[in-house]
């Protein structure tokens, strides 16, 4: 059985498409809590993860080694995007 915060992981790797609909090889890391990928558009790796206490997705981009902030969305967003609360 799923935790709350796994199932919330799994419906957020399907709306990455919503939030960078170039987005490719997505792929779920439940250790780290976060979903990787690519986006097509810049040919940046990505990464989306779930802040709870800002309660918002993070969207991060990777340059060499280190990662950057690339956008934010709060949990609201999220589930508007979604049309069924996942937050």
């Amino acid at each position: 059985m799923r935790t709350k915060e796994e199932k919330q992981l799994m419906q957020l790797r399907y709306l990455i498409k919503e939030f960078y609909p170039h987005a490719n090889d997505i792929y779920l890391d439940e250790v780290e809590e976060r979903i990787y990928f690519t986006d097509l558009y810049d040919g940046y790796e990505m990464q989306a993860r779930i802040d709870r206490e800002q309660e918002e997705v993070t969207f991060q981009y990777q340059q060499g080694e280190d990662w950057y902030l690339a956008d934010t969305a709060s949990f609201e967003e999220v589930n508007e995007v979604n049309e069924v609360p996942i937050f």
